[in-house]
């Protein structure tokens, strides 16, 4: 199974990013947008795991929640080429828990990417637009509460994400 440690969003965060889905469409974009039920923030990358993997994942997940809920807030738009992505501000919490999911999941055994992690969520990939688009995140704020271990399923060409494995944050 193919997975990924991630932090979902409430309804009303959900809505300001399809709301910019849609400026972007507005523009005459068109791409592979993200389906609203899978917009997250990825913290880890695991990739293709097996029945063990999963257990030691979820272990790890376990293992950074004795922290304090926190908030995070959208903040801005930008690109990696064709993919277009909805940032967050810059969250030092958020910064620590990546980083201690991630080691957490390397000390389980887990290879994972070493490039600096960068806070963002998928809007659309392979993105072509007859204009530069400009884009306006509505601003949306929320408590990040929990952690979820995801798993990634192509379903008759569909992309599904079905959460697996949730932690709550506990406190300090």
């Amino acid at each position: 199974m193919r997975l990924f440690v991630a932090i979902l969003f409430p309804e009303p965060v959900r809505k300001a990013l399809m709301d910019t889905m849609a400026q972007m469409r507005a523009q005459g974009a068109h791409g592979n947008f993200t389906r609203p039920e899978n917009l997250h923030l990825t913290l880890a990358f695991l990739g293709e795991t097996g029945a063990e993997g999963c257990r030691a994942a979820m272990r790890a997940v376990d293992s950074v929640c004795g922290r304090a809920p926190f908030s995070l807030s959208l903040g801005g738009a930008g690109r990696f080429g064709a993919l277009w992505w909805a940032g967050l501000q810059n969250s030092a919490p958020l910064a620590a828990l990546a980083r201690d999911a991630q080691a957490a999941l390397r000390a389980e055994g887990f290879s994972l990417d070493r490039r600096p992690f960068q806070p963002h969520i998928t809007l659309a990939r392979q993105v072509e637009a007859p204009v530069p688009l400009r884009l306006c995140v509505p601003r949306a704020s929320f408590s990040a509460e929990r952690i979820s271990l995801m798993r990634s399923d192509r379903i008759n060409g569909v992309l599904r994400y079905a959460e697996i494995h949730a932690a709550s944050f506990r406190g300090a």
